[in-house]
């Protein structure tokens, strides 16, 4: 499965320190982190030389991610990486994505002036949760202060050097979020179109930080209802599951009538995705880095078996789980290592959110059906099918 494979996501974690002390970090739940551990030289350039001589097959416009812990503690392990693996860089046009709390940009900032040939292949990341006082409520610093204030006047620092296309801020749903829709209008005020909303991931003893699926159902169809509003007014932006659900509903217009036709939508771990943790250990994801079961070896020898025995295991559960359901092929399934975390197993999928996740997308159907009325049979249809199923 991994020789027939081509890597569309590299994840690189050159560190797992941070500077932020968030409540729900999921670093804290791995078993076996180096939180204090920075990546070496001799991984950095492990790394380049495997990209480079395809012992990791990246595929051309690639994704190469930075994360962590916090990746401007180590901004010696960014610049040495862009500047091994420049040419490759350029030639195969990979995109690269730091993702980063936003807390400390200094450095950051240096990287991107001093690597302005690339520029446009590099893309931000921050993680802000919503307004000062939701923010703030989480993330906060070491010595226990909010965070807010100082990420917002960062983020307008790179606002002066990137376009606005090339920053996504990233948001973790939890039980304090409110008002979510209002926040991405203020942000998308200043330019930025790309936003992710994610649900917190957390184990049962801090479930109480979860987002309850109501409230999530409520928050997610008033973003719903501005993307379909700044649609119109030809002013758009992105979310990340708005787009992997318009995607596959759009695309798979026959999924209901003749759902043998479409590929299976299964999680790409392992796959297509793959992470490297400080010391050079491989895990299907970012997510999984600490959890020793699913250590795939290092970069130079990855064991192949288990990942083939990871995805099969995935599969098995999304089949005995969703088998039955008529949005099989359009639905996200949600993350993977939410099921590990949440549930102890990766098999696992929960079906808490399986009535909100319905909702949304028919939501999305009807928002589409008033500005694609030639397609109204086929939201019909998916319409009645559900009706049958679940009303």
């Amino acid at each position: 499965m991994m020789q027939k494979s081509r890597l569309k996501h590299l994840q690189i974690l050159p560190t797992l320190s941070c500077n932020m002390n968030c409540d729900y970090c999921y670093i804290k739940f791995a078993p076996m982190t180096q939180i204090n551990y920075k990546m070496s030289n001799d991984t950095v350039d492990l790394i380049v030389e495997s990209i480079r001589q395809k012992k990791l097959q990246l595929s051309d416009n690639a994704t190469i991610t930075f994360l962590g812990g916090e990746v401007t503690l180590c901004p010696e392990i960014i610049d040495r990486f862009f500047i091994k693996l420049h040419d490759n860089l350029k030639k195969n046009k990979y995109i690269i994505n730091i993702q980063t709390n936003g807390l400390e940009i200094s450095s950051l900032i240096e990287i991107l002036r001093k690597f302005k040939d690339i520029l446009p292949q590099i893309n931000i990341t921050i993680s802000i949760d919503g307004f000062e006082k939701i923010h703030d409520f989480y993330r906060k610093d070491k010595n226990g202060n909010g965070t807010f204030k100082r990420i917002q006047k960062n983020l307008i620092m790179l606002l002066r050097l990137l376009h606005p296309s090339k920053i996504t801020i990233q948001s973790t749903l939890t039980n304090k979020t409110k008002n979510i829709h209002n926040f991405i209008k203020t942000f998308h005020s200043y330019g930025i179109t790309k936003f992710q909303l994610v649900p917190v991931i957390t184990p049962p003893s801090l479930s109480h930080m979860r987002i309850k699926p109501t409230n999530y159902l409520d928050e997610y169809i008033k973003v719903i209802d501005y993307y379909f509003e700044c649609l119109k007014k030809e002013n758009p932006f992105t979310e990340d599951l708005i787009s992997h659900y318009l995607y596959r509903i759009l695309s798979l217009t026959n999924i209901l009538t003749n759902p043998t036709n479409f590929p299976e939508n299964i999680c790409p771990i392992g796959v297509s995705v793959l992470a490297i943790d400080p010391k050079g250990y491989v895990y299907p994801c970012s997510m999984f880095v600490g959890f020793k079961d699913y250590c795939l070896g290092r970069i130079d020898n990855i064991d192949k078996t288990k990942v083939e025995n990871i995805v099969r295991k995935v599969i098995q559960g999304r089949r005995k789980y969703c088998r039955n359901c008529k949005l099989i092929n359009i639905c996200d399934h949600g993350c993977v290592a939410r099921n590990l975390i949440e549930k102890s197993d990766i098999a696992i999928f929960p079906k808490e959110y399986c009535s909100i996740k319905r909702n949304i997308i028919l939501y999305i159907i009807k928002k589409l059906s008033s500005i694609l009325p030639n397609l109204n049979p086929y939201f019909q249809h998916i319409e009645k099918e559900l009706s049958l199923q679940y009303l």
